[in-house]
Formats: C-alpha cells, sequence, structure tokens
C-alpha cells in the first residue's frame, strides 16, 4: 500500500474509539475467514512410510506354530473299578477294622457283624445232621434184617415148592411160604424207600450246616479287591437291616493311579467325537495344571435335559501322582484337530480390510485376504489358501506367503 492509499485511510484511523474497536474486530474475522479457506485447499495424509504405519496399524507376525482344534465339556472323575459294599445279613456292627483311605486287598476285613446268633445256627445244624446221619445208620440196619428174613423166607418157599413137586409137602403149606416171602419182599422194599427217605434228609442237613457256616463267614465283611476304601457309611453298633435293600457299608475304588472322566458332550458335538482322540482337562484344585488322556467310550444313550440332549463320554485320565480325587470336577476338552509346525496367523489378520476400513470382505471358502507390509512401507493385498483353524490361529497353506513376514491386523485405537 503506498503513501495515497495509507492517506486515504487515514479518516477512518483517526476517528472515535468506539469506531476504532469494530474496525479492529472485523479485520479479525476477515483474517480468520482467509485462514480457514487456506486449510480446506490443503490435502492431509498420513505418512506412507514404516514409521507412519506402526503409528496408525497394528502389526502381526507370520509364525511357525500349532493349531489345536476342540469341543470342551463338563465331566466328573470317576475311579475305574468302584465297588460297593454292602452285608448279605441282618445283625449289629460289632467291629470296623477299615476307615476312609484304608489300603486293603483282596479278603481283608473290614467290618463284622455280632455272631452269637449265626454261631447258634451253626451249633444247631451240625446237631441235625447228626441226628439225620443216625436215622440213615437206623435206616440201613434195618434193611439188612429184613433183607436176611426175606432171604430165609425164599429158600424156604423154593424148599416147599421142591417137597410138594414130590408130594412130601401139601400145596397149602408152599402157598403160606410163597405169601411169607412176598411179604418180606414189601418190607423190604418199604424199608429201602425210608433209607434213601433219611439220606435225602442227611444231604439236607448237611447243607443246612454248609449255608450256617456261610452266614457265619459272611458275618465278617471282606473286601473283594485289592483297593483303597474312599467311603466308608457304617459305625461301631449299628443295625444293618438287609431284608429289602442292603445299605452300602463301604465304597473302594480299585486303583486311582487309573482314573476316568465321565463327561456331558452336546448333540451339537458328539458327531466330531471319536474313540482314541487326545483329551486334555483341568481341575480347580490345580489351577494352571493340565491332565492329559484318550477317548474310551461313546456311550449312545442320550441324556434330554430341559431340551437340551447330551451323550456321555468317557475319556482316560491318568493320576501317577496321585493328585486327582474321585468326584473332581473336569473342564475336560477333546482335541478334534490338531497340526503342528505349520505357518500360522492371528485370526484377527484375516478379518481386517484396509480398503474398506475395518471389516474383511467375504471371500470364496477356503480363501482369505492378508495386508502385508512390503520393504517400502506399503501394504500388499495378498490372498491366501487357508487350513485349520482354532480359536486364536490359522493355518496359511498358501506359498505366496512367508515366515516372518508383517500381517496388519487393525487400526490402532
Amino acid at each position: 500500500m503506498d503513501r495515497s492509499e495509507r492517506s486515504a485511510f487515514h479518516p477512518m484511523l483517526e476517528g472515535s474509539p468506539r469506531e476504532s474497536h469494530e474496525s479492529s474486530a472485523a479485520a479479525k474475522w476477515v483474517v480468520g475467514l482467509a485462514f480457514v479457506i487456506f486449510l480446506s485447499s490443503v490435502r492431509w495424509e498420513v505418512p506412507s512410510g514404516i514409521g507412519g504405519q506402526e503409528r496408525t496399524l497394528r502389526y502381526a507376525s507370520v509364525v511357525q506354530g500349532d493349531i489345536v482344534r476342540g469341543i470342551t465339556a463338563a465331566g466328573t472323575l470317576e475311579a475305574v473299578d468302584t465297588v460297593e459294599i454292602s452285608s448279605q445279613l441282618s445283625g449289629q456292627i460289632a467291629k470296623v477294622m477299615a476307615d476312609h483311605n484304608s489300603m486293603v486287598r483282596e479278603g481283608d476285613p473290614l467290618a463284622a457283624l455280632d455272631s452269637a446268633t449265626y454261631e447258634a445256627s451253626v451249633q444247631e445244624a451240625k446237631a441235625a445232621l447228626k441226628v439225620a446221619e443216625a436215622e440213615l445208620e437206623d435206616a440201613r440196619a434195618a434193611i439188612e434184617g429184613v433183607q436176611v428174613r426175606y432171604d430165609e423166607a425164599l429158600r424156604d418157599f423154593e424148599a416147599k415148592s421142591s417137597l410138594s413137586r414130590g408130594g412130601a409137602t401139601s400145596p397149602r403149606e408152599v402157598d403160606r411160604a410163597r405169601a411169607a416171602a412176598q411179604a418180606l419182599a414189601a418190607e423190604l422194599a418199604s424199608t429201602k424207600a425210608r433209607e434213601q427217605v433219611r439220606s435225602a434228609q442227611t444231604v439236607a442237613a448237611r447243607a443246612a450246616l454248609t449255608r450256617a457256616e456261610i452266614d457265619l463267614r459272611r458275618t465278617v465283611i471282606r473286601s473283594p479287591i485289592n483297593g483303597i476304601v474312599i467311603r466308608r457309611s457304617v459305625e461301631l453298633g449299628q443295625t444293618v437291616a438287609s431284608s429289602f435293600q442292603a445299605p452300602t457299608l463301604f465304597t473302594l475304588a480299585r486303583d486311582l493311579a487309573d482314573m476316568r472322566v465321565n463327561a456331558s458332550v452336546n448333540e451339537a458335538d458328539i458327531g466330531s467325537v471319536q474313540v482314541g482322540q487326545r483329551t486334555t482337562f483341568a481341575v480347580d484344585a490345580y489351577p494352571g495344571r493340565s491332565f492329559g488322556g484318550r477317548v474310551l467310550e461313546i456311550r449312545k444313550a442320550p441324556h434330554p435335559v430341559q431340551n437340551v440332549v447330551t451323550y456321555t463320554v468317557i475319556a482316560s485320565a491318568l493320576n501317577p501322582d496321585g493328585l486327582l480325587l474321585p468326584g473332581m470336577t473336569a473342564d475336560l476338552q477333546i482335541v478334534i484337530q490338531e497340526h503342528h509346525d505349520v505357518m500360522v496367523v492371528p485370526n484377527a489378520a484375516l478379518s481386517f480390510d484396509r480398503a474398506s476400513g475395518g471389516r474383511g470382505r467375504s471371500v470364496e471358502p477356503g480363501k482369505g485376504v492378508l495386508w502385508v507390509l512390503t520393504q517400502s512401507g506399503g501394504l500388499a493385498e495378498t490372498t491366501v489358501s487357508l487350513g485349520a483353524s482354532s480359536d486364536s490361529l490359522t493355518e496359511i497353506v498358501s506359498p505366496d506367503l512367508r515366515l516372518g513376514e508383517q500381517v496388519a491386523l487393525g487400526y490402532r485405537d
């Protein structure tokens, strides 16, 4: 602005204070508007170098890892062979010889009933057997006596028959001899029948004695297996009544070093479960520790509960250290697919699409799109073939990707 122009504005500058303030505010507004117009004409961009990308995107390296995919189920730990011990007799518990966690061998006594009544039954059966044996001997002796008289009568009949043919004896005498022999024959048959009855009674008395002796032995409740007592439900002096349903007195486990998991698998997952698949499980008693096993059995009986159908899957559970106990709740994972030492990327890399500003676009099945960081600092869109997938990782089977390359995961918050 030259001197003449400045002199033209001079009268305004020399005006009143109010006019001078209003002119200053208007000048500031004009300057601000011009600055906004200037900014709108400039194109702002995120730097395309590596440093700029690191400020706006998150990356992950393509690495070699394992893909493990499985299904989860809740289960309960059980001993492989559990035996519930009851009493076959009724009576009062007189002795308790085993307690919780007692290690027992087959035949070891666990408890004993009061045996006085059963001892008396044995003595009574022995006496009855002696009576039966004596009656049997008497019957046998009677047979011998009748047999002698019958033989004599038979010889007399034969002699008189011979004399009658020579006329030395009358036919009447022969008839009497025949009748006597027939009567003794009938008596002999009857005596033999009584001997058979006495013999049967002797067998019955001997069986009764055997039964009484068995009952006496059963007053001592013994272990049928080698194992450990995991539950004791009997106390000294308790009365046991086995008339209708025998109560459980002891529960024995054969070997806690080899247990099993009884798990409930949802019907939507049961089709993927096969015998022999590897399993892992954890229990609340040992946080962070995992135990292994294998699927042993898939039971076909359904268990519907509130419109939810589950099936029982039995898995082995090795317990060499004795840490696992029956009844523990196990969070079981059945491994239905696993690939080791394969090239993997996080699943987030496959769901990111820079072109759309976030979520990935859909592609054909078995394919995926990755945004790979180039050496120049840019991003290259790469379509890859996908393999197995887990909750966090996906296998890449395409040769277009190499270990160590960086793939974009998404924008930083």
